[in-house]
């Protein structure tokens, strides 16, 4: 079974699951979700690519440009701690944490899947309260 048909398999057994909205996009299936930390919602993806590759993105916030060169500095400690983890921060000023899981068809594995997305959850809230002086109002 190809990961797409695993992983629905997998939510579809677990209503708790229920809350993606999917979308296709060259070469990956997105689905996209949103999870509440104390002081707001975080929208995250699983794009599960037609290779080898899935990611998961977290969405975490947009923050302020002008404070770009003290966002990247915070970005590079916080990506010195994470192993499997690395916060981005782009142009448009959003920040985004992304995990990768890499496994073709034959071993990709949707509980390992969320256990990263639960890692990826626990390291937004755990860091998100470090970015909101940087948030962009």
């Amino acid at each position: 079974m190809d990961k797409v048909k695993q992983f629905e398999h997998f939510i579809g057994e677990r209503p708790q699951f229920q809350i993606f909205d999917k979308t296709l996009a060259q070469g990956y299936t997105n689905y996209s979700s949103t999870f509440s930390i104390e002081y707001s919602g975080v929208n995250f993806i699983i794009s599960i690519g037609d290779d080898a590759l899935t990611e998961i993105i977290c969405l975490v916030s947009t923050l302020d440009l002008e404070r770009k060169d003290e966002i990247l500095s915070l970005i590079n400690d916080l990506n010195q701690i994470y192993k499997a983890a690395k916060y981005t921060y782009d142009n448009s000023g959003t920040l985004k944490l992304i995990m990768s899981y890499v496994a073709n068809d034959d071993f990709f594995e949707p509980p390992m899947l969320f256990q990263l997305v639960s890692n990826a959850m626990a390291i937004v809230e755990e860091d998100y309260k470090k970015f909101t002086a940087f948030t962009k109002q």
